[in-house]
């Protein structure tokens, strides 16, 4: 039922909330494209069917069928009046009728002290009617899929040096000529970015090393002679440690021979579907500041990133709800 507190397992945690609809599970439900909405606290969360190993809390059968096909001794019927039989109940009694002299043979179902008001519904004796169901809270799905999680390209390549100084490509900047933006980067030195910067400058800057936009600082570089396995001539390489200070973890190694350079960044790309609105695809960087994107007024945030346990938490803000709501995808 709605407003039922239970807990829900997944494989990489357990959530304890309120369902905030009615939910009927059966046969291969977890088969199911549904979303079971939890409330807890504040927060929201959205578990597909597909993530939920167990459920814990009452449970709920929905009979449907005549209580008087039910003929086992191993069923405890409970009913709102008392029995006139003194034989165990194997089916459900005849109604009750009211007939003339009950008062005189005292032989009414009901004590001395029956309530002064009694009702009918529907064909039995009660002493309240039930508590009319409250309809289901329509909840809007979540409205977002992980499509892909793939390492994330790292926009500086070593090319050239000069002594001990190298000179290295940004992939993100283009000069006319659509050659990436060449830099010659000083040892031991912090850069970012140049904010508005003109054609033939270069893209990056030595900045404080307490500046906020800070990008990264080359710690250590060296010239070595590289042998080749299966020439055996002998090539110089330039091996450049870089810390990025927006990558979680230590520093990692840009040398000459790398095409491409993986530094422990990742690309996700998601997709957003709603109701009435055309899907959009996002995507973005575990390195990006900013990890936030809007569809059809609803803003999504890219709020935690856990790499140990490869799991992505998105929380989504909605103008027509108080709470906001939380979904995780796994990688």
């Amino acid at each position: 039922p709605s407003r039922e507190k239970i807990n829900v397992f997944t494989e990489n945690e357990t959530i304890t909330g309120t369902t905030r609809q009615e939910i009927i599970l059966e046969n291969d439900w977890q088969d199911s494209p549904n979303i079971l909405s939890l409330r807890s606290g504040k927060e929201t969360f959205q578990v597909r069917f597909v993530d939920i190993k167990r459920i814990r809390g009452n449970l709920h059968l929905n009979i449907n069928t005549d209580l008087k096909t039910i003929n086992n001794l191993e069923y405890n019927i409970s009913f709102y009046q008392k029995s006139q039989s003194t034989h165990d109940i194997i089916s459900t009694p005849e109604k009750t009728k009211w007939t003339n002299g009950l008062a005189d043979k005292n032989q009414t179902i009901y004590d001395m002290f029956t309530p002064p008001i009694i009702f009918i519904h529907d064909g039995q004796l009660t002493t309240k009617l039930p508590e009319k169901e409250k309809e289901a809270e329509e909840i809007e799905p979540f409205g977002l899929s992980l499509i892909e999680v793939s390492k994330a390209e790292y926009p500086l390549r070593l090319k050239s040096w000069v002594g001990q100084t190298p000179y290295f490509e940004d992939l993100t900047t283009k000069e006319a000529s659509g050659n990436a933006v060449r830099n010659r980067i000083e040892v031991g030195k912090t850069y970012k970015r140049i904010v508005n910067r003109k054609p033939g400058q270069p893209s990056l800057e030595i900045c404080d090393n307490n500046d906020s936009d800070k990008l990264f600082i080359v710690q250590y570089f060296a010239v070595q002679q590289y042998r080749n396995p299966e020439t055996g001539g002998l090539k110089p390489v330039g091996r450049a440690m870089i810390q990025d200070f927006r990558i979680e973890g230590p520093p990692f190694e840009i040398n000459s021979l790398m095409k491409k350079v993986y530094a422990g960044s990742l690309k996700m790309s998601f997709r957003a579907s709603l109701p009435g609105l055309a899907p959009e695809e996002f995507t973005f960087e575990s390195s990006d500041e900013i990890r936030v994107f809007d569809f059809g007024g609803r803003r999504y945030q890219i709020s935690n990133i856990d790499f140990e346990n490869k799991m992505i938490k998105v929380t989504k803000q909605d103008p027509r709800s108080t709470e906001d709501s939380v979904q995780s995808f796994s990688f």
